[in-house]
């Protein structure tokens, strides 16, 4: 799955999503856009990384590009990064009406080819874009405002092996460079599964590298092809069956009856935060107070704590929204006073669906941004899980909350019918914010994102735990969930089934 990010967030001296600056004040977000001002020192000395956790050897990157007020700047990607202070890397840049592609050893520049080029224009937009596949390294200028593509550059070069980070960077002198839409691509994976045989047999392929399967029996076949790019050939006798979860060329050359199916390729987990680790995924407005990780009844928990009666806090995510029906699940709690929102955000940061916690009144609202709010009661200084269940095909979203406690099974209420809300457009990132006109503290734990799936109902062991903790709640004022022997584990099949 390739990275994106859009930078699509509120003003911020640092960039936040997982970015890291080596040299801090060079690049900060500025009207949805990472703007990178002159570097304070060399270019290998302002990169702006991508976390180690994503460091790849082959993979293509790609970044849109804009000359603010000259085109002095010297716009840059780095890829496969490492070594010591990432200083070994591969670059492609543009200086003046040179485009380069080469690589860094250390502090030693060396270009591998360049190209003559005309100089960009200040508000034109361009893209920017870094190849590496093994030894083959390529480069390429686009200019998006007329499609068309300015230089192509390629070469083989075996300086810098193995995976790195990615990086964006800017000259040392230079006017500011606005970058959008950065991303990080990797490669296809090719394999290919062959049935030569005629007996009865069983394959499945679930691959995460280079794989060829051959099976060489005889009779009827059943062949699952679980994730990449595949060709499927069957030369055997018997009735085959083949599942297969991307687009694959298939030869056929035998005898007998054939049934091919397609299964759905993406997991059902879009994403799953539990704040056991750092917030550097979020993008954090601490304006009013601040946004940190606290351990509160005997879990994790993301706390916002508004501090200011005239500013706000806030923590935002982007995520990919899949297709179709989906949900997003979230334990929220307000303190006496606080006010917490959870936002649905489009790319542009338009609110399209909110559900607040208004722990002043004791009222819950949900309402998106075609239709007025549903109320619900929602009492300060008390947890509810909430779910709300989005359609993409309709624009809807509907809202359901958790009542009862203990170990009575918890129910789950809709507040109202699904509500619309704007045509057209798509939610692809989450928000937690107070309000400027409350002060408290506003906890959030658990946000999962997933589509729906098939589930079970049934006893401790369909719910993923043991009765040790009586029967466990997805209601997060769940005694058993509020001890100190929780664990919040639960497997699938706990997920509600929400029409």
């Amino acid at each position: 799955m390739a990275l994106i990010d859009d930078f699509n967030r509120v003003d911020s001296p640092t960039v936040g999503n997982g970015w890291t600056e080596e040299n801090s004040f060079t690049f900060q977000i500025l009207a949805n856009k990472c703007r990178g001002s002159a570097g304070y020192a060399q270019y290998y000395d302002v990169q702006l990384k991508r976390p180690a956790g994503e460091a790849l050897a082959d993979c293509t990157i790609t970044v849109d590009f804009q000359f603010v007020t000259s085109n002095s700047g010297v716009p840059q990607i780095h890829g496969r990064a490492q070594g010591a202070n990432d200083n070994n890397f591969y670059l492609c840049f543009i200086a003046g009406t040179t485009f380069y592609l080469g690589y860094n050893i250390g502090t030693a520049w060396i270009a591998i080819t360049t190209a003559a080029i005309s100089a960009p224009s200040v508000g034109t937009n361009y893209q920017l874009e870094l190849g590496m596949s093994g030894t083959s390294i390529s480069a390429k200028l686009t200019n998006l405002d007329t499609a068309t593509v300015i230089s192509s550059l390629s070469a083989t070069d075996a300086n810098i092996t193995g995976s790195g980070l990615q990086c964006l960077s800017v000259g040392v002198n230079g006017a500011p460079i606005d970058y959008d839409n950065f991303t990080v691509s990797p490669p296809a994976i090719n394999k290919t599964a062959i049935d030569v045989g005629g007996g009865v047999d069983s394959i499945s392929v679930v691959i995460s590298g280079g794989k060829i399967v051959t099976n060489a029996g005889g009779g009827a076949d059943s062949i699952l092809v679980a994730s990449g790019n595949k060709t499927v050939s069957d030369t055997g006798a018997g009735t085959e069956t083949l599942s297969i979860s991307s687009t694959v060329p298939i030869g056929e050359t035998s005898l007998g009856a054939d049934l091919i199916g397609r299964i759905p390729p993406k997991d059902p987990l879009v994403l799953l935060e539990r704040f056991a680790g750092t917030l550097a995924s979020w993008t954090l407005d601490q304006t009013g107070g601040t946004v940190n990780i606290q351990t509160l009844d005997n879990d994790e928990k993301m706390v916002l704590n508004d501090t200011s009666g005239a500013g706000l806090v806030s923590a935002t995510r982007a995520f990919d929204a899949p297709d179709g029906i989906y949900l997003i699940e979230t334990d929220m709690y307000a303190a006496s006073g606080a006010i917490g929102t959870l936002e649905l955000l489009d790319a542009s940061n338009n609110v399209l669906a909110s559900v607040k916690c208004d722990g002043g009144v004791g009222q819950g609202y949900f309402y998106t941004d075609l239709e007025t709010p549903s109320t619900f009661t929602w009492g300060a200084i008390t947890y509810k899980m909430v779910v709300l269940r989005i359609d993409t095909t309709r624009s809807e979203a509907r809202c359901f909350y958790t009542t009862l406690n203990g170990t009575t099974p918890s129910n789950w209420t809709s507040v109202s019918p699904a509500k619309s809300f704007t045509s057209g457009r798509v939610v692809s990132k989450i928000r937690f914010i107070t309000d400027t006109a409350a002060t408290g503290a506003v906890r959030i734990d658990e946000v999962k994102i997933y589509t729906v799936k098939k589930f079970v109902l049934g006893d401790s062991i369909t719910a993923g735990h043991a009765d040790t903790i009586a029967s466990w709640n997805p209601n997060p004022e769940d005694a058993g969930r509020k001890s100190t022997i929780e664990d919040e584990t639960p497997s699938w099949p706990y997920r509600p089934r929400l029409k």
